[in-house]
């Protein structure tokens, strides 16, 4: 994401864009509107959908499995030195560009006017379980759930358990 070759992530950035141009796409095809359209990330995707849904008020329902609230905090925590200066050259560039708050999801979080269902591994070491809780606890719409699941790792709640996993979303899904 964030290229079409694929090359570099930009931390949400361009992969939001991305998100928005396959969402604006989907609506496009016939019999299929925004209130259709649920978007599920994880990690850098729920950051990208929260990005999007901040940017587009026609993204109404998002699933954001193990996202970040700030991304400095991941990067100071939770990088090897070598990721670390391997990724802070795009940081750099995002604060000189003057996006640096657009890829922290606790910034924009309060103006996704999305339903939003946070989901977290407790044992998740890439990304702490307290960044969903921040998340949700910054979030506005009364309709967003918090589910953190006991013995997850990062990303691994739906490999970890799929049916119940599944039937969360699903009911998430289902409450208007």
């Amino acid at each position: 994401m964030g290229t079409p070759e694929g090359k570099w992530k930009t931390i949400g950035l361009e992969e939001a864009q991305d998100l928005r141009a396959a969402f604006n796409w989907t609506i496009n095809q016939k019999s299929i509107g925004p209130g259709d359209i649920a978007i599920l990330g994880f990690f850098m995707g729920a950051g990208a959908a929260l990005l999007a849904a901040a940017q587009d008020k026609r993204i109404s329902v998002i699933i954001s499995d193990s996202c970040w609230a700030n991304f400095s905090d991941i990067m100071r925590i939770r990088w090897s030195w070598r990721s670390f200066l391997r990724s802070i050259s795009n940081l750099l560039l995002q604060i000189l560009l003057g996006k640096m708050k657009a890829i922290d999801p606790i910034e924009i979080v309060g103006n996704v006017s999305a339903r939003i269902f946070f989901i977290h591994g407790r044992k998740d070491a890439t990304v702490p379980w307290g960044d969903s809780v921040r998340l949700y606890e910054a979030s506005r719409n009364l309709g967003n759930q918090l589910q953190v699941v006991d013995d997850v790792l990062h990303v691994e709640a739906y490999r970890t358990h799929p049916k119940e996993y599944i039937d969360r979303v699903v009911s998430f899904l289902g409450k208007s």
